[in-house]
C-alpha cells in the first residue's frame, strides 16, 4: 500500500455544538497498481459521526487521487463552541508499505 493524505479542508473552523461541519480530505494511490484502502476521521480519539458514517472506502487506479468528503453533526459534545484545526503537518506517506489499508484524519 502506498497511498497518502495530501490535504484537509475544513468548511468552517468554528462550529456551535450540534451543528454540522463539512471535512474534505484529498487522498492519494502512489503506487503502480490499483489500491483500495478505508479514511476515518477522529475528534478526541473517537471517530466522528455523520451521515455518510466514521470512514470512507478510497478506491483508486494507480497515481490517482480523490476527494472525500464527511458531514459531522457535532450534537453530543460537551463544548458549547468547537475550535477546529486540521494537523499541522501531513505525514507523507500516510501508510508504510507494509501497512493495513487504512488512515485516519485527527482533527484538535
Amino acid at each position: 500500500h502506498d497511498g497518502a493524505i495530501t490535504d484537509i479542508t475544513l468548511n468552517k473552523t468554528i462550529v456551535l455544538v450540534g451543528r454540522s461541519v463539512g471535512i474534505s480530505v484529498t487522498v492519494f494511490n502512489n503506487g503502480t497498481y490499483p489500491d483500495s484502502f478505508n479514511v476515518t476521521v477522529y475528534y478526541d480519539g473517537t471517530p466522528i459521526s455523520g451521515t455518510m458514517g466514521a470512514w470512507q472506502q478510497a478506491d483508486l487506479f494507480a497515481k490517482t487521487g480523490q476527494v472525500l468528503t464527511f458531514d459531522w453533526n457535532t450534537a453530543g459534545l460537551a463544548e458549547p463552541r468547537l475550535t477546529l484545526e486540521k494537523p499541522r503537518e501531513l505525514r507523507e506517506p500516510a501508510f508504510p508499505a507494509s501497512s493495513a489499508s487504512s488512515a485516519s484524519v485527527i482533527c484538535v
